[in-house]
């Protein structure tokens, strides 16, 4: 009888564990849609729908829970949250397309740091356009290697190129 219940009790952890690891991992994925969602309207250079989308980041920043999360998950949420939050909150204040551009450069750099530390359902590719930032560069994560530079749009849709990824083996 002990050891049936303690295999029962075993068994119970483990899976709520997984339960924890899959609600984490629907989370970073929510995370990674809605900054691609903000890139690309930053890419449209439409302000208010940059806002929206900067919104949407910012609430679910917000709601993220650490539990599932390893410990080195964690630790990288913890670090990097609060960094997202600032300039999610940034970005959906104002209208202003150059400063929410301004403000995505750093939450591009927050957040590849942080997605380096989780396992990815979709592969990430980090590119790098050499004019942006008054010709210092800036970053951006992409889904794909295709160029789309948020920082110029439409003007020089096709600047930059990818600097980095994080590829996942399936």
């Amino acid at each position: 009888m002990k050891i049936k219940l303690l295999f029962f009790l075993a068994f119970s952890l483990v899976s709520l564990k997984g339960i924890g690891q899959e609600t984490q991992q629907k989370q970073i994925d929510s995370l990674v849609l809605d900054y691609h969602h903000l890139k690309a309207q930053l890419f449209k250079g439409k302000s208010d729908s940059v806002r929206i989308a900067a919104k949407d980041l910012y609430n679910l920043i917000g709601e993220t829970k650490t539990e599932g999360m390893t410990a080195n998950e964690k630790k990288a949420w913890l670090k990097f949250s609060e960094k997202l939050s600032y300039d999610a909150e940034h970005i959906k204040g104002t209208a202003e397309i150059e400063h929410q551009r301004e403000h995505f450069i750093s939450l591009s750099s927050n957040m590849f740091q942080l997605l380096k530390q989780f396992q990815l359902q979709s592969n990430i590719y980090y590119e790098f356009c050499p004019m942006a930032n008054d010709n210092k560069g800036a970053y951006w994560i992409s889904e794909n290697s295709q160029i789309e530079n948020p920082y110029f749009g439409k003007k020089m849709p096709g600047c930059g190129s990818v600097k980095d990824s994080l590829i996942q083996h399936r």
